[in-house]
């Protein structure tokens, strides 16, 4: 049974809380209490306000993790844009500390799928160097390939999301994809 299964089980003790929203709709991290968020269902894009303009740094599945686990004024601030209709598993701090009591295994997996998803921003941060558009969109569209792969999932996504992600204008990538061959993903589908 999967992370996401197994959090279902403990909505009813209380130890988990759902949250639910609409397509569209924007949370952002100064108004979220303190805890981890799982993304249960849907499809959302993670932003960052960069300069005057906003920063996605990624598109998030089901499965996908982000947190409020300081005080939010010292870190940075958030916003999670809902692609879909979504749903999140929120645990706050306590309840975290009870689901270690209770099922530590379930904690582990937790904190691995926290450490995954660090690592997979990392590697959208550091798409950032390459110099070339062309070398960003296909690392980028790897990426999101590789996750939606392992998820067993179909991702649709708006090149404006690829502009986005790889800090190109949106002009830029059309214009880039255009040219580029080999963008065939099986479980990508860009539009």
């Amino acid at each position: 049974m999967g992370v996401l299964e197994r959090l279902r089980e403990y909505l009813p003790k209380g130890y988990v809380k759902e949250q639910r929203y609409l397509s569209r709709e924007r949370v952002r991290s100064k108004n979220l209490p303190i805890g981890i968020y799982i993304l249960s269902d849907g499809v959302a894009e993670l932003c960052v306000k960069a300069k005057a303009t906003k920063r996605t740094l990624d598109i998030m599945l089901p499965g996908d993790t982000f947190g409020v686990l300081s005080n939010t004024k010292t870190a940075k601030e958030f916003t999670i844009h809902a692609l879909t209709p979504v749903s999140f598993f929120h645990i706050d701090a306590d309840n975290i500390e009870r689901l270690g009591y209770e099922d530590p295994e379930l904690i582990l997996d937790i904190f691995s799928l926290v450490i995954s998803k660090q690592a997979h921003i990392y590697e959208v941060l550091r798409n950032l160097c390459f110099l070339k558009a062309e070398n960003k969109i296909r690392n980028v569209l790897n990426l999101l390939s590789k996750e939606a792969e392992e998820r067993k999932t179909y991702l649709v996504i708006k090149k404006k999301h690829i502009a986005g992600i790889t800090g190109l204008s949106y002009e830029n990538v059309v214009r880039t994809m255009s040219k580029m061959e080999n963008l065939k993903s099986r479980r990508v589908r860009l539009w």
